[in-house]
């Protein structure tokens, strides 16, 4: 099982699903790998959880250089069961930008994986839909929608939860990247 987690921050979600993936796997290893732009970030995600792979790079320089740079044992190009983006890519603010975002992302993962979006209701409706994809055909999510199958909505709704919107899309199976 590989995992991804875009604009990991300090590693705190990337390091519990992974725990939560090896439990379930029996304490099979998991290929897990984060990255930031914030060289900080990823020192500190080293030093937490040192077990985990991390990479300091802005999103756009490693999605281009991925197949280069992020190999399996057997020397080949990583691809990934489970993409997680917490706001990650929030720094994308052009809509040309995302799309090639997404198909870039679809490239990593492998036939029947997920992509998980996860973000503050208020900031995904308040900051980002009337800033960033103001402008835009499609939102976000809508763009998410159109790139995989929708899979399941896991929104908090209880006010001391913060309101946390989750969407879960997945890969067809049939379609290789």
């Amino acid at each position: 099982c590989g995992v991804l987690e875009v604009g990991c921050g300090q590693g705190d979600l990337l390091a519990t699903v992974v725990q939560r993936l090896q439990a379930k796997a029996g304490g099979r290893t998991i290929d897990a790998l984060g990255v930031d732009g914030s060289p900080g970030a990823i020192l500190t995600c080293c030093g937490r959880y040192p077990s985990l792979h991390w990479a300091a790079d802005s999103l756009e320089h490693f999605l281009v250089t991925h197949d280069d740079i992020a190999l399996d044992d057997a020397g080949r190009p990583r691809r990934y069961d489970l993409v997680l983006d917490k706001t990650g890519a929030i720094f994308i603010d052009s809509y040309e930008a995302a799309c090639a975002y997404f198909a870039r992302i679809d490239a990593l993962m492998r036939p029947g994986a997920r992509y998980v979006y996860i973000a503050s209701r208020h900031y995904y409706d308040e900051v980002l839909s009337k800033k960033n994809y103001a402008d835009w055909p499609r939102d976000w999510l809508a763009i998410a929608a159109a790139t995989w199958t929708p899979e399941a909505l896991h929104d908090d709704v209880a006010p001391a939860l913060r309101g946390y919107l989750k969407r879960v899309f997945r890969k067809g199976a049939g379609n290789a990247g």
